[in-house]
Protein backbone atom coordinates (compact mmCIF):
# COMPACT_ATOMS: atom_id res chain seq x y z
CA UNK A 1 0.00 0.00 0.00
CA UNK A 2 3.12 2.65 0.94
CA UNK A 3 4.51 2.06 -2.38
CA UNK A 4 1.55 2.11 -4.28
CA UNK A 5 1.14 5.57 -2.53
CA UNK A 6 4.67 6.69 -3.47
CA UNK A 7 4.41 5.56 -6.92
CA UNK A 8 1.02 7.87 -6.69
CA UNK A 9 2.63 11.02 -5.69
CA UNK A 10 5.61 10.07 -7.96
CA UNK A 11 3.52 10.09 -11.29
CA UNK A 12 1.48 13.13 -9.92
CA UNK A 13 5.13 15.66 -9.56
CA UNK A 14 6.15 14.29 -12.78
CA UNK A 15 3.06 15.36 -14.27
CA UNK A 16 3.29 18.69 -12.29
CA UNK A 17 6.45 19.28 -13.72
CA UNK A 18 7.00 21.54 -17.04
CA UNK A 19 10.40 21.03 -18.56
CA UNK A 20 12.19 22.46 -21.82
CA UNK A 21 10.53 20.14 -23.84
CA UNK A 22 7.16 21.37 -22.93
CA UNK A 23 8.29 24.74 -23.25
CA UNK A 24 9.70 24.52 -27.08
CA UNK A 25 6.22 22.34 -27.96
CA UNK A 26 4.02 24.58 -26.81
CA UNK A 27 5.81 27.99 -28.52
CA UNK A 28 5.94 26.39 -31.21
CA UNK A 29 1.97 25.25 -30.75
CA UNK A 30 1.46 28.68 -30.22
CA UNK A 31 3.36 30.44 -32.62
CA UNK A 32 1.64 32.88 -35.31
CA UNK A 33 4.52 33.22 -37.27
CA UNK A 34 5.21 29.23 -37.99
CA UNK A 35 1.26 29.25 -38.46
CA UNK A 36 1.93 31.78 -40.91
CA UNK A 37 4.47 30.36 -42.90
CA UNK A 38 2.62 27.26 -42.69
CA UNK A 39 0.15 28.77 -44.75
CA UNK A 40 2.80 30.08 -47.24
CA UNK A 41 3.84 26.74 -47.95
CA UNK A 42 0.14 25.67 -48.30
CA UNK A 43 -0.23 28.53 -51.14
CA UNK A 44 2.89 27.40 -52.77
CA UNK A 45 1.49 23.85 -53.38
CA UNK A 46 -1.29 25.67 -54.57
CA UNK A 47 0.42 27.19 -57.23
CA UNK A 48 2.21 24.64 -58.28
CA UNK A 49 -1.36 23.14 -58.89
CA UNK A 50 -2.51 26.26 -60.88
CA UNK A 51 0.55 26.09 -63.49
CA UNK A 52 0.36 22.36 -63.90
CA UNK A 53 -3.22 22.94 -65.41
CA UNK A 54 -2.32 25.86 -67.60
CA UNK A 55 -1.16 22.85 -70.06
CA UNK A 56 -4.50 22.08 -70.43
CA UNK A 57 -5.76 25.26 -71.57
CA UNK A 58 -9.38 26.64 -70.89
CA UNK A 59 -12.67 26.90 -71.92
CA UNK A 60 -15.89 29.40 -71.17
CA UNK A 61 -19.54 29.80 -72.00
CA UNK A 62 -20.33 33.31 -73.07
CA UNK A 63 -23.76 34.79 -73.61
CA UNK A 64 -24.83 38.17 -75.08
CA UNK A 65 -28.40 39.67 -75.54
CA UNK A 66 -28.66 43.03 -78.29
CA UNK A 67 -31.10 44.40 -80.29
CA UNK A 68 -30.78 47.28 -82.96
CA UNK A 69 -31.40 48.19 -86.35
CA UNK A 70 -27.71 49.27 -87.59
CA UNK A 71 -27.43 47.87 -90.89
CA UNK A 72 -24.10 45.70 -90.76
CA UNK A 73 -25.94 44.11 -86.92
CA UNK A 74 -28.84 43.78 -88.96
CA UNK A 75 -27.12 41.84 -91.71
CA UNK A 76 -24.83 39.61 -89.97
CA UNK A 77 -27.45 38.82 -87.22
CA UNK A 78 -30.70 37.83 -89.79
CA UNK A 79 -27.44 35.27 -91.34
CA UNK A 80 -26.29 33.78 -88.03
CA UNK A 81 -30.12 33.36 -86.94
CA UNK A 82 -30.53 31.65 -90.28
CA UNK A 83 -33.39 33.71 -91.46
CA UNK A 84 -31.76 35.76 -94.08
CA UNK A 85 -34.16 36.51 -97.11
CA UNK A 86 -33.79 38.22 -100.77
CA UNK A 87 -37.24 40.46 -99.64
CA UNK A 88 -34.19 42.07 -96.71
CA UNK A 89 -32.41 43.28 -99.88
CA UNK A 90 -35.27 45.67 -100.25
CA UNK A 91 -34.76 47.74 -96.97
CA UNK A 92 -31.11 46.81 -96.08
CA UNK A 93 -30.01 50.40 -95.62
CA UNK A 94 -33.04 50.89 -93.11
CA UNK A 95 -33.84 47.70 -91.93
CA UNK A 96 -36.38 47.09 -88.67
CA UNK A 97 -34.89 46.92 -85.31
CA UNK A 98 -33.94 43.08 -84.46
CA UNK A 99 -32.83 41.40 -81.30
CA UNK A 100 -30.32 38.17 -80.92
CA UNK A 101 -29.38 36.38 -78.05
CA UNK A 102 -25.85 34.42 -78.39
CA UNK A 103 -24.85 31.78 -76.89
CA UNK A 104 -21.24 30.37 -76.75
CA UNK A 105 -18.92 27.46 -75.86
CA UNK A 106 -14.96 28.71 -76.36
CA UNK A 107 -11.77 26.55 -75.76
CA UNK A 108 -8.39 27.48 -76.02
CA UNK A 109 -4.98 25.18 -76.03
CA UNK A 110 -1.46 26.02 -75.75
CA UNK A 111 0.66 24.33 -77.55
CA UNK A 112 3.77 25.75 -77.66
CA UNK A 113 4.12 28.90 -75.14
CA UNK A 114 8.32 29.58 -75.56
CA UNK A 115 8.91 27.29 -72.76
CA UNK A 116 6.77 29.66 -69.83
CA UNK A 117 4.66 27.18 -68.71
CA UNK A 118 7.41 24.83 -67.92
CA UNK A 119 9.06 27.19 -66.43
CA UNK A 120 6.61 28.66 -64.31
CA UNK A 121 6.41 25.23 -62.97
CA UNK A 122 9.85 25.09 -61.68
CA UNK A 123 9.61 28.43 -60.21
CA UNK A 124 6.97 27.25 -58.01
CA UNK A 125 8.28 23.80 -57.11
CA UNK A 126 11.66 25.92 -56.11
CA UNK A 127 9.52 28.40 -54.52
CA UNK A 128 7.99 25.38 -52.60
CA UNK A 129 10.86 23.93 -51.21
CA UNK A 130 12.36 27.27 -50.36
CA UNK A 131 9.36 27.78 -48.11
CA UNK A 132 9.77 24.62 -46.32
CA UNK A 133 13.18 25.53 -45.61
CA UNK A 134 11.96 28.83 -44.42
CA UNK A 135 9.50 27.11 -41.76
CA UNK A 136 12.56 24.93 -40.41
CA UNK A 137 14.18 27.77 -39.99
CA UNK A 138 11.80 29.76 -38.39
CA UNK A 139 10.96 26.33 -36.20
CA UNK A 140 14.37 26.19 -35.25
CA UNK A 141 14.36 29.72 -34.17
CA UNK A 142 11.03 29.60 -31.98
CA UNK A 143 12.94 26.76 -30.15
CA UNK A 144 15.92 28.48 -29.62
CA UNK A 145 13.62 31.69 -28.06
CA UNK A 146 11.74 29.17 -25.59
CA UNK A 147 14.93 27.62 -24.61
CA UNK A 148 16.57 30.75 -23.97
CA UNK A 149 13.29 32.00 -21.67
CA UNK A 150 13.30 28.60 -19.87
CA UNK A 151 17.18 28.78 -18.78
CA UNK A 152 16.43 32.79 -18.15
CA UNK A 153 13.67 31.30 -15.93
CA UNK A 154 16.22 28.95 -14.34
CA UNK A 155 19.10 31.48 -13.25
CA UNK A 156 16.94 33.62 -11.65
CA UNK A 157 14.97 30.95 -9.38
CA UNK A 158 18.60 29.72 -8.58
CA UNK A 159 19.57 33.52 -7.86
CA UNK A 160 15.87 33.63 -5.17
CA UNK A 161 17.06 30.66 -4.12
CA UNK A 162 20.35 31.86 -3.66
CA UNK A 163 20.05 34.89 -1.96
CA UNK A 164 17.17 33.82 0.32
CA UNK A 165 19.35 31.55 1.61
CA UNK A 166 22.24 33.80 2.38
CA UNK A 167 19.78 36.55 3.32
CA UNK A 168 18.58 34.12 5.96
CA UNK A 169 21.95 33.21 7.55
CA UNK A 170 22.71 36.82 7.59
CA UNK A 171 19.90 37.40 9.40
CA UNK A 172 20.42 35.28 12.28
CA UNK A 173 24.08 36.87 12.56
CA UNK A 174 22.71 39.84 13.18
CA UNK A 175 19.77 39.11 15.66
CA UNK A 176 22.73 38.15 17.40
CA UNK A 177 25.21 40.81 16.59
CA UNK A 178 22.08 43.31 17.43
CA UNK A 179 22.33 41.68 21.11
CA UNK A 180 25.94 42.01 21.38
CA UNK A 181 25.73 45.46 20.40
CA UNK A 182 22.95 46.58 22.51
CA UNK A 183 25.17 45.23 25.26
CA UNK A 184 28.26 47.12 24.32
CA UNK A 185 30.08 43.57 23.58
CA UNK A 186 30.80 45.14 19.70
CA UNK A 187 31.31 48.12 18.20
CA UNK A 188 28.09 49.81 16.96
CA UNK A 189 30.53 51.21 13.62
CA UNK A 190 30.95 46.84 13.01
CA UNK A 191 27.47 46.46 13.74
CA UNK A 192 25.99 48.78 11.24
CA UNK A 193 28.51 48.30 8.62
CA UNK A 194 26.83 44.87 8.75
CA UNK A 195 23.40 46.13 8.46
CA UNK A 196 24.48 47.98 4.98
CA UNK A 197 26.22 45.21 3.69
CA UNK A 198 23.02 42.96 4.72
CA UNK A 199 20.95 45.62 2.41
CA UNK A 200 22.69 44.86 -0.42
CA UNK A 201 21.75 41.20 -0.25
CA UNK A 202 18.23 41.99 0.44
CA UNK A 203 18.44 44.09 -2.64
CA UNK A 204 19.98 41.29 -4.56
CA UNK A 205 17.00 39.24 -3.16
CA UNK A 206 14.59 41.38 -4.12
CA UNK A 207 16.02 42.43 -8.02
CA UNK A 208 15.91 38.37 -7.93
CA UNK A 209 12.55 37.78 -7.63
CA UNK A 210 11.25 40.92 -9.86
CA UNK A 211 13.53 38.97 -12.76
CA UNK A 212 12.64 35.54 -11.76
CA UNK A 213 8.62 36.81 -12.38
CA UNK A 214 9.69 38.87 -15.44
CA UNK A 215 10.70 36.04 -17.03
CA UNK A 216 8.43 33.69 -15.91
CA UNK A 217 5.51 36.10 -17.53
CA UNK A 218 8.36 35.58 -21.13
CA UNK A 219 7.75 31.85 -20.64
CA UNK A 220 4.11 32.12 -20.65
CA UNK A 221 3.75 34.91 -23.81
CA UNK A 222 5.85 32.68 -25.78
CA UNK A 223 3.96 29.29 -24.98
CA UNK A 224 0.37 30.81 -24.45
CA UNK A 225 0.34 28.96 -20.96
CA UNK A 226 0.24 30.01 -17.12
CA UNK A 227 3.65 28.79 -16.50
CA UNK A 228 4.56 29.96 -12.77
CA UNK A 229 7.31 28.82 -10.06
CA UNK A 230 5.71 25.78 -8.84
CA UNK A 231 6.06 24.20 -12.20
CA UNK A 232 9.12 24.68 -12.83
CA UNK A 233 11.23 22.39 -10.86
CA UNK A 234 14.16 22.30 -12.77
CA UNK A 235 17.61 23.44 -11.69
CA UNK A 236 20.22 25.08 -14.15
CA UNK A 237 22.67 22.38 -13.88
CA UNK A 238 26.46 22.37 -15.82
CA UNK A 239 26.14 20.06 -18.64
CA UNK A 240 28.89 18.03 -19.89
CA UNK A 241 28.62 19.12 -23.73
CA UNK A 242 30.90 17.46 -26.11
CA UNK A 243 32.34 20.35 -28.08
CA UNK A 244 33.55 19.81 -31.22
CA UNK A 245 36.40 22.14 -33.32
CA UNK A 246 35.21 25.29 -34.52
CA UNK A 247 35.33 24.25 -38.12
CA UNK A 248 33.30 21.60 -37.88
CA UNK A 249 30.11 24.29 -36.62
CA UNK A 250 31.12 26.35 -39.76
CA UNK A 251 30.96 23.90 -42.05
CA UNK A 252 27.94 22.31 -41.04
CA UNK A 253 26.29 25.79 -41.02
CA UNK A 254 27.15 26.49 -44.64
CA UNK A 255 26.20 23.32 -45.42
CA UNK A 256 23.09 22.75 -43.87
CA UNK A 257 21.40 25.98 -42.47
CA UNK A 258 18.03 26.50 -43.71
CA UNK A 259 18.37 29.68 -44.77
CA UNK A 260 21.22 29.24 -46.50
CA UNK A 261 19.52 26.49 -48.61
CA UNK A 262 16.52 28.62 -49.04
CA UNK A 263 18.62 31.53 -50.69
CA UNK A 264 20.17 28.52 -53.16
CA UNK A 265 16.64 28.01 -55.05
CA UNK A 266 15.72 32.07 -54.76
CA UNK A 267 18.59 32.14 -56.99
CA UNK A 268 17.69 28.91 -59.35
CA UNK A 269 13.98 30.73 -59.47
CA UNK A 270 15.76 34.05 -60.52
CA UNK A 271 18.22 31.80 -63.26
CA UNK A 272 14.87 31.24 -64.25
CA UNK A 273 13.37 34.00 -64.49
CA UNK A 274 16.09 35.14 -66.51
CA UNK A 275 15.38 32.60 -69.00
CA UNK A 276 11.64 33.47 -69.22
CA UNK A 277 13.18 36.92 -70.54
CA UNK A 278 15.91 35.71 -72.51
CA UNK A 279 12.98 33.58 -74.44
CA UNK A 280 10.16 36.40 -74.10
CA UNK A 281 10.55 36.68 -78.37
CA UNK A 282 9.88 33.23 -78.82
CA UNK A 283 6.46 32.57 -81.03
CA UNK A 284 3.12 31.77 -78.85
CA UNK A 285 1.71 29.05 -80.57
CA UNK A 286 -2.53 27.83 -79.24
CA UNK A 287 -5.11 26.14 -80.81
CA UNK A 288 -8.87 27.42 -79.90
CA UNK A 289 -12.17 26.23 -80.90
CA UNK A 290 -15.79 27.97 -80.62
CA UNK A 291 -19.27 27.05 -80.75
CA UNK A 292 -21.95 29.69 -81.22
CA UNK A 293 -25.68 29.61 -81.18
CA UNK A 294 -27.95 33.05 -82.09
CA UNK A 295 -31.53 33.20 -81.85
CA UNK A 296 -34.59 35.83 -81.09
CA UNK A 297 -36.31 32.53 -79.56
CA UNK A 298 -34.67 29.67 -77.49
CA UNK A 299 -36.45 26.91 -79.28
CA UNK A 300 -34.61 27.69 -82.58
CA UNK A 301 -30.95 27.87 -81.64
CA UNK A 302 -28.71 28.24 -84.92
CA UNK A 303 -25.04 26.72 -84.23
CA UNK A 304 -21.87 27.83 -85.85
CA UNK A 305 -18.62 26.78 -85.23
CA UNK A 306 -14.84 27.87 -85.85
CA UNK A 307 -11.72 25.98 -84.74
CA UNK A 308 -7.75 26.55 -85.89
CA UNK A 309 -4.74 27.24 -84.73
CA UNK A 310 -3.55 30.33 -83.75
CA UNK A 311 0.27 31.83 -83.73
CA UNK A 312 1.89 35.28 -82.43
CA UNK A 313 5.08 36.67 -82.94
CA UNK A 314 6.52 39.29 -81.82
CA UNK A 315 8.68 41.28 -84.30
CA UNK A 316 10.36 43.51 -81.66
CA UNK A 317 10.59 44.01 -78.08
CA UNK A 318 12.05 47.65 -77.22
CA UNK A 319 12.26 46.97 -73.55
CA UNK A 320 13.97 43.65 -74.14
CA UNK A 321 17.47 44.19 -73.11
CA UNK A 322 16.04 46.13 -70.12
CA UNK A 323 14.47 42.74 -69.10
CA UNK A 324 17.23 40.75 -69.69
CA UNK A 325 19.02 43.76 -67.60
CA UNK A 326 16.68 43.65 -64.47
CA UNK A 327 16.76 39.90 -64.45
CA UNK A 328 20.75 39.56 -64.39
CA UNK A 329 20.71 42.47 -62.08
CA UNK A 330 18.32 40.65 -59.13
CA UNK A 331 20.37 37.96 -59.80
CA UNK A 332 23.60 39.15 -58.74
CA UNK A 333 21.62 40.82 -55.78
CA UNK A 334 20.71 37.51 -54.23
CA UNK A 335 23.90 35.89 -54.97
CA UNK A 336 25.99 38.78 -53.50
CA UNK A 337 22.89 38.55 -50.40
CA UNK A 338 23.57 35.10 -49.84
CA UNK A 339 27.56 36.18 -49.39
CA UNK A 340 26.65 38.53 -47.15
CA UNK A 341 24.42 36.23 -44.49
CA UNK A 342 27.45 33.52 -44.94
CA UNK A 343 30.28 35.52 -44.10
CA UNK A 344 28.02 37.49 -41.20
CA UNK A 345 26.78 33.65 -40.14
CA UNK A 346 30.79 32.72 -39.90
CA UNK A 347 31.22 35.54 -37.90
CA UNK A 348 28.44 34.95 -34.95
CA UNK A 349 29.40 31.35 -34.96
CA UNK A 350 33.17 31.93 -34.63
CA UNK A 351 32.00 35.01 -31.92
CA UNK A 352 29.83 32.65 -29.85
CA UNK A 353 32.04 29.53 -30.40
CA UNK A 354 34.83 31.93 -28.28
CA UNK A 355 32.46 32.96 -25.78
CA UNK A 356 31.75 29.40 -24.94
CA UNK A 357 34.97 28.51 -24.50
CA UNK A 358 34.97 31.83 -22.04
CA UNK A 359 32.40 30.62 -20.17
CA UNK A 360 33.90 27.19 -20.00
CA UNK A 361 36.81 28.73 -18.62
CA UNK A 362 34.68 31.07 -16.13
CA UNK A 363 32.91 28.08 -15.01
CA UNK A 364 36.62 26.97 -13.54
CA UNK A 365 37.61 30.26 -11.96
CA UNK A 366 33.93 30.75 -10.33
CA UNK A 367 34.19 27.03 -8.85
CA UNK A 368 36.95 28.07 -7.22
CA UNK A 369 36.22 31.01 -6.10
CA UNK A 370 33.14 29.49 -4.27
CA UNK A 371 35.20 27.39 -2.42
CA UNK A 372 37.45 29.81 -0.93
CA UNK A 373 34.51 31.84 -0.18
CA UNK A 374 33.32 29.05 1.43
CA UNK A 375 36.26 28.40 3.23
CA UNK A 376 36.75 32.05 4.01
CA UNK A 377 33.18 32.15 6.02
CA UNK A 378 33.76 28.88 7.60
CA UNK A 379 36.53 30.34 9.51
CA UNK A 380 35.04 33.77 9.74
CA UNK A 381 31.99 32.34 11.78
CA UNK A 382 33.67 30.70 14.89
CA UNK A 383 36.07 33.18 14.94
CA UNK A 384 33.53 36.04 15.07
CA UNK A 385 31.76 34.18 18.21
CA UNK A 386 34.79 34.00 20.14
CA UNK A 387 35.27 37.66 19.45
CA UNK A 388 38.01 37.34 17.35
CA UNK A 389 36.43 38.88 14.20
CA UNK A 390 34.01 41.69 13.59
CA UNK A 391 30.34 40.74 12.43
CA UNK A 392 30.89 42.96 9.38
CA UNK A 393 33.48 40.71 7.92
CA UNK A 394 31.38 38.03 8.41
CA UNK A 395 28.56 39.50 6.50
CA UNK A 396 31.43 41.02 4.02
CA UNK A 397 32.07 37.14 3.16
CA UNK A 398 28.47 36.21 3.21
CA UNK A 399 28.60 39.06 0.19
CA UNK A 400 31.48 37.91 -0.92
CA UNK A 401 30.26 34.19 -1.56
CA UNK A 402 26.81 35.24 -2.81
CA UNK A 403 28.70 37.09 -5.71
CA UNK A 404 31.07 34.22 -6.44
CA UNK A 405 27.79 31.54 -6.30
CA UNK A 406 25.96 34.28 -8.63
CA UNK A 407 28.66 34.00 -11.03
CA UNK A 408 28.99 30.27 -10.88
CA UNK A 409 25.12 30.60 -11.63
CA UNK A 410 26.12 33.13 -14.50
CA UNK A 411 28.34 31.25 -16.18
CA UNK A 412 26.46 28.22 -16.30
CA UNK A 413 23.51 29.60 -17.71
CA UNK A 414 25.88 31.39 -20.27
CA UNK A 415 27.70 28.07 -21.15
CA UNK A 416 24.57 26.03 -21.51
CA UNK A 417 22.88 29.21 -23.66
CA UNK A 418 26.01 29.25 -25.84
CA UNK A 419 26.37 25.78 -26.20
CA UNK A 420 22.97 25.17 -27.44
CA UNK A 421 23.01 28.50 -29.48
CA UNK A 422 26.15 27.15 -31.40
CA UNK A 423 24.07 24.21 -32.21
CA UNK A 424 21.39 26.27 -33.60
CA UNK A 425 23.27 28.16 -35.85
CA UNK A 426 24.97 25.36 -37.22
CA UNK A 427 21.89 23.38 -37.95
CA UNK A 428 22.74 20.86 -35.58
CA UNK A 429 19.75 21.58 -33.61
CA UNK A 430 17.64 18.96 -33.52
CA UNK A 431 14.95 16.62 -31.09
CA UNK A 432 17.88 14.74 -29.12
CA UNK A 433 19.43 17.91 -28.33
CA UNK A 434 16.08 19.39 -27.06
CA UNK A 435 15.16 15.78 -24.76
CA UNK A 436 18.91 15.94 -23.71
CA UNK A 437 18.39 19.30 -22.27
CA UNK A 438 15.28 18.16 -20.64
CA UNK A 439 16.33 15.75 -19.08
CA UNK A 440 19.56 16.55 -17.74
CA UNK A 441 18.00 19.72 -15.86
CA UNK A 442 15.07 18.38 -14.96
CA UNK A 443 14.94 17.48 -11.32
CA UNK A 444 15.65 13.80 -10.16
Amino acid sequence: MILISTLFVFILHLNSQYLVKDAVNDALNKSNLVKSQYYKIEEARAAIDEVKYLKYGGFNISALLTKGDEPVYVFATKMRQHIFSMSDMMNINNPSSIKNLELGFNFNFPIFTGFKIENYRKISEKNLIANQKIYDEIKNGIKFQAIYNYLSALMYKEFVTLSSNVLSSCEIELELAKKLNEKGMIFGSDYYAALSINEFIKNHYYKSIISYEKELKALSTITGKQITAEVITSSLKEIDWEIKDLNFYIDQALKERNFLKAYEDFVKIKNIEKEIAQKSLLPNIGAFFTLSGNTSKLNDLKTASIYGIRMDIPIGDPAYYSKLKKSQAQLDQILEEKKYQETKLIEEITRTYNDLLSAKKSIEITKNAVITGEKSLELFKPLYRQGKQSIMEVLRAEMNLLQAKSSLIESTFKYNLLYIKLRYMSQTFDENLINEISTKLSKN
